[in-house]
């Protein structure tokens, strides 16, 4: 009854393992070793079940009694071996395949494990015997050649790392891979002479051969002959077989030399338009060659290649972004506008789309639109000042477009809670309430922020002229409206205008007309200009 009770338990245990269910064949295998405890399968298959749970000071109990109870079977040896790996104990797995290669001579596996286990354990001499056992019992190997050779070259022992790599082109004379690694193993040792000897075989056995092209252009490389170099370097980027990814790294290296030489430049753009042929449907291409043109400032065509990309990217967000940075500096309101929708189809969470269709609305006078959708964006922002900063600014500008200056003036002191410093902000505010001859205090003490921080800005010193024009300071006003003109005003129509003005409270009547007429003619001033020249006064 017991023994059919104990196979009832094995067998269910086996059917419980299969389904996923391991410990409830924990439970059945616990019960068979109470009837059997001698059974080698059941402590076997016991031990495996918690090496999967990861309880190794069990599994390796039950696996050192099978194998104990059944010293012959190499499985149960195997997962000991198995058991001890998995508890960081290599030396004991070693020995583990080292009685295991005795019981079974013809099998290279355990050879071949130990072996293993040895470099690991950085024993390279133990793992170097035990690959020559191998080779003694089972001839030569390339898989072993190799591993020989990465143990002489991390003991440094180069001249026996090259005798493992001549024994392979002796056995493959017409692969290339073992001719290209002898071929480096002489230029890392500056042996120009018998590089070229391996790299001229490898070209009659492939001259097509891509990765042979690039060893080749760094062959010609450290002997200075760029030309051939970068011939070279051609062939290798017109090879499909070498992947985008590694001519994109290449291109990227070649960058950081770009403002050395102008033939750099050249060179990368020659390389980028054999890649663009080589992989003209890989969005990765089209992505480095938006990246250079942008460095380059080809914003027109750069936006191009990201619309490539974005035809098999769209869930890219850090592409849409550039599309849309791209759209603001050529002043595409229009294409902002619509690819910040598009954008936002994919990325709704991200307030930096919304803050760039908030400015194409607000570009094209479209105030109201700008603020509901730069309303709803600011409430997504977190950690992350600099951006509230926009969109208040840009939200100041709207309202105030708006006339809505209550509002324009709370963005203005909401921006400036988190940027005190912030120039253009502070110019802006000072020049809205000079405009507007109020709060003149509050206005004059920002705008002198900005000329202390930057006085040779024209833009800064017009606004402080203005503002101390308003408070009725008109000496001091032109002291500044001149600093202004100095700085480069007298281009500026409406800085020009400004100086008309604050010559016409001065006194210098005359002047401030001829003036208002020089103004007139560098372009659009304020509505007024045409009426102050007709009139020959200042008008409100």
């Amino acid at each position: 009854m017991s023994d059919k009770e104990f196979l009832y338990h094995l067998h269910e245990s086996s059917r419980c393992k299969m389904a996923g269910g391991y410990n409830e064949a924990i439970l059945h295998l616990s019960r068979a070793l109470e009837i059997n405890p001698k059974s080698a399968a059941a402590n076997y298959e016991l031990a495996g079940l918690y090496l999967q749970l990861e309880d190794v000071d069990k599994a390796m109990s039950l696996s050192k009694k099978a194998c104990k109870l059944n010293p012959l079977e190499p499985w149960y040896k195997i997962l000991l071996g198995e058991i001890y790996k998995a508890d960081g104990r290599l030396q004991n797995a070693a020995d583990v395949y080292g009685e295991l290669s005795r019981l079974a001579p013809e099998n290279p596996e355990y050879n071949l494990e130990r072996a293993s286990l040895f470099v690991h354990m950085n024993k390279y001499d133990a793992a170097l015997k035990e690959y020559e056992v191998i080779e003694k019992k089972f001839g030569f190997s390339e898989n072993i050649s190799l591993s020989k050779e990465d143990i002489y070259l991390a003991l440094g022992e180069n001249e026996k790392a090259m005798l493992e790599i001549k024994k392979l082109v002796d056995y493959f004379p017409n692969e290339p891979r073992y001719l290209g690694l002898l071929a480096e193993t002489y230029m890392n040792q500056r042996n120009y002479k018998d590089a070229w000897k391996y790299y001229s075989k490898m070209l009659e056995v492939d001259s097509t051969n891509g990765y042979l092209h690039l060893s080749l252009s760094e062959y010609y490389r450290q002997l200075k002959d760029y030309d051939k170099s970068f011939s070279e370097m051609k062939l290798a980027f017109a090879s499909a077989e070498i992947p985008v990814d590694t001519k994109v790294r290449m291109l990227v290296a070649m960058l950081t030399y770009i403002n050395a030489s102008g033939d750099v430049k050249e060179q990368i753009y020659s390389l980028i338009q054999i890649l663009l042929e080589t992989h003209p449907d890989d969005p990765q291409s089209h992505a480095f060659y938006a990246d250079f043109l942008i460095n380059d400032r080809q914003y027109e065509q750069a936006r191009n290649e990201l619309r490539i990309v974005l035809q098999s990217e769209k869930k890219q967000y850090l592409i849409w972004e550039q599309l849309l940075i791209l759209n603001s500096q050529l002043n595409d309101n229009n294409s902002l506008l619509e690819e910040s929708k598009q954008a936002m189809e994919f990325f709704p969470n991200q307030p930096l789309i919304y803050y760039f269709e908030g400015l194409a609305l607000f570009s094209l006078k479209r105030e109201e639109e700008a603020l509901q959708v730069l309303n709803t964006g600011i409430e997504l922002v977190f950690n992350n000042a600099p951006l509230k900063v926009q969109f208040y600014s840009l939200m100041a500008e709207a309202y105030q477009r708006q006339k809505n200056n209550q509002l324009s003036d709370e963005s203005m002191d909401k921006a400036l809670e988190l940027d005190p410093q912030n120039l253009l902000i502070l110019n802006n505010y000072s020049y809205y309430l000079s405009v507007r001859k109020e709060n003149l205090i509050k206005a004059e003490k920002m705008s002198k922020i900005t000329i202390e921080a930057d006085p040779k800005n024209a833009t800064y010193l017009d606004t402080y002229a203005w503002v101390l024009f308003q408070m009725g300071k008109y000496d001091k006003a032109l002291e500044y409206i001149e600093q202004a003109l100095k700085s480069g005003g007298l281009s500026n129509a409406v800085i020009v205008e400004h100086y008309g003005d604050i010559l016409f409270k001065t006194g210098a009547e005359e002047k401030a007309l001829a003036t208002w007429e020089k103004a007139i003619n560098l372009g659009k001033g304020s509505d007024l200009l045409e009426r102050k020249i007709a009139e020959k006064k200042w008008i409100e």
